[in-house]
């Protein structure tokens, strides 16, 4: 007979060592942090669609495990489509003010994730980060034409992408 309970084991082992989201999406979830939430800085160019929506899910998606901010390098206005396509999933931004990076440039944060290339490019260390990553995540804003299944289309990567970072930022 098969020992499904220890086949379930080495399954989960061997995802785990590979990446700690499978876990997650197997519906087994990751031990929580010990002490204070995690905290992650989501940059872009604009701060106008890209970094709001990152910042939205993650703040939806962690359930006051993390908090979640961004800023932008040159920031803009809030783009309605990125609210429109957002407010689509259940997850408000309406409320999000464009921040420049030099505002949270004496925060700390756990980890600091830039969205595109002129972020990384302009991105030198960060006080107190534990971790750098760089996501290149194509800007919405600037499909031909610009249009709500553009936003659709980066809201699903980002809400993928963050599904799959929540249980890294549970290790940390």
């Amino acid at each position: 007979t098969l020992d499904l309970d220890a086949i379930g084991d080495a399954v989960a082992g061997m995802a785990s060592q590979i990446h700690p989201g499978l876990l997650a999406e197997a519906g087994v979830r990751p031990a929580e942090p010990a002490g204070r939430p995690a905290r992650v800085l989501f940059i872009c160019s604009g701060n106008s669609a890209r970094s709001p929506m990152a910042e939205g899910w993650l703040n939806h998606l962690g359930g006051g495990r993390v908090t979640a901010r961004s800023a932008g390098i040159s920031p803009g206005s809030l783009h309605p489509l990125a609210v429109a396509a957002m407010a689509e999933q259940g997850v408000d931004i309406s409320g999000h003010r464009p921040t420049h990076l030099s505002e949270l440039a004496v925060d700390s944060f756990t980890c600091v994730i830039t969205l595109c290339d002129r972020a990384r490019e302009k991105c030198g260390g960060f006080p107190g980060q534990a971790a750098a990553v760089h996501w290149s995540i194509p800007n919405p804003a600037q499909a031909h034409p610009p249009d709500l299944d553009a936003f659709r289309v980066t809201t699903r990567e980002l809400q993928t992408r963050i599904r799959y970072l929540l249980p890294v930022l549970a290790g940390t």
